[in-house]
C-alpha cells in the first residue's frame, strides 16, 4: 500500500511538473521566444553574422549612438543594402533641449562621461554620409522620443532587449523573437510608429544639429 501510494504521488508531480513545462512551452511559442542571450556585444556577434548573412528584406536597428554597430559592421553597410533595405534609428542628441537631452541622461546612467552617446551619434553620421546620400536602401532617422528598448531586427527575426541604469547597454540582456509571435508583432508595430511620428531626417548638412 505504501508503495502504490508513494508511486501515486510520484506521478503526481511528475505530472504537474510536465504541466508547468508545457505551459511555459506554449507562452514561448505564442510570444515568439526563440532564444535569450546574455549580452548585444562580441560575444553574441555570430548570432547577428548568420542571420545578416542570409537578409534578404528588411534590417531595422534601433537604439542611442550604435558606437558598437559602428565600429562591427560599418564596412558591410553598403552590402547590406544590397540586398535588403536597411533602416537605422538614433537619438536625436538635442532632444527634447540642447540643456537635457536624452541622451545626456543616458549618458549618466550608463556611467559615461557627458557627451558620448552625442559624440557617437555625430561619428555615425560621418561614417554613414556618403551611403546615405548615394543609396535609397540605407535610411537613418534620428529618434525624437525616450527610447525603451534596443532593436536588431533582420527580416523574420528579432534581437530586442531593454535599457537599464548601470552600465553599457551592450551587455544588457537580449531575447531573440520571431514571426509569427505576438512580440515580434508589438516590436515591429514600435519601430514603425517611432520611424513614421517620432524620429525627424538627418539634417542636409550631416551632423547632429
Amino acid at each position: 500500500v505504501a508503495a502504490v501510494g508513494i508511486v501515486g504521488y510520484v506521478t503526481y508531480l511528475y505530472l504537474r511538473q510536465d504541466d508547468k513545462i508545457s505551459k511555459r512551452l506554449d507562452a514561448m511559442k505564442r510570444i515568439g521566444l526563440e532564444d535569450a542571450l546574455d549580452g548585444r556585444g562580441v560575444t553574441n556577434r555570430a548570432e547577428y553574422d548568420r542571420r545578416l548573412r542570409g537578409a534578404r528584406d528588411k534590417i531595422d536597428i534601433i537604439g542611442f549612438g550604435l558606437r558598437s554597430l559602428r565600429e562591427d559592421y560599418s564596412s558591410q553597410f553598403p552590402e547590406w543594402s544590397t540586398r535588403a533595405v536597411v533602416r537605422i534609428l538614433l537619438i536625436d542628441p538635442r532632444f527634447p533641449s540642447k540643456r537635457t537631452p536624452y541622451a545626456r541622461q543616458r549618458d549618466w546612467e550608463e556611467g559615461a562621461a557627458a557627451g558620448t552617446i552625442e559624440g557617437d551619434v555625430g561619428q555615425f553620421l560621418e561614417a554613414t554620409e556618403a551611403l546615405r546620400r548615394s543609396n535609397d536602401r540605407f535610411q537613418v532617422r534620428m529618434m525624437r522620443c525616450l527610447p525603451s528598448v534596443n532593436i536588431f531586427r533582420v527580416d523574420d527575426e528579432m534581437f530586442w532587449g531593454p535599457y537599464l541604469v548601470g552600465g553599457p547597454s551592450r551587455n544588457l540582456p537580449t531575447l531573440l523573437v520571431a514571426r509569427p509571435g505576438y512580440l515580434f508583432n508589438k516590436l515591429e508595430d514600435h519601430f514603425d510608429l517611432i520611424w513614421e511620428k517620432w524620429s525627424r531626417p538627418v539634417p542636409d548638412s550631416g551632423r547632429a544639429e
